[in-house]
């Protein structure tokens, strides 16, 4: 089952059922998604496996821009910080 399949199953079943979540968390692991996730990210080359076990970005541009945009609400003054 697919992940966006899976989040669908699940905002359903919440829906329908107010004590979804008692009866399902041992089938919706947390860790089990997150290693879903970066066992896809892995497979469509956006990120590696470095020689110290740490997850790493082939693409740095989305972090860059994220620079910008912070250094941009500094600038205009709309930090939350």
């Amino acid at each position: 089952m697919s992940e966006t399949a899976r989040r669908i199953k699940l905002l359903l079943s919440i829906k329908n059922n107010s004590n979804f979540a008692e009866q399902k968390k041992d089938e919706y692991s947390v860790n089990d998604m997150v290693k879903n996730r970066l066992y896809r990210l892995v497979s469509m080359k956006q990120v590696f496996l470095d020689n110290k076990n740490r997850y790493k970005s082939k693409n740095n541009l989305l972090f860059y821009v994220s620079c910008l945009i912070n250094y941009w609400k500094k600038i205009l003054g709309l930090n939350n910080d």
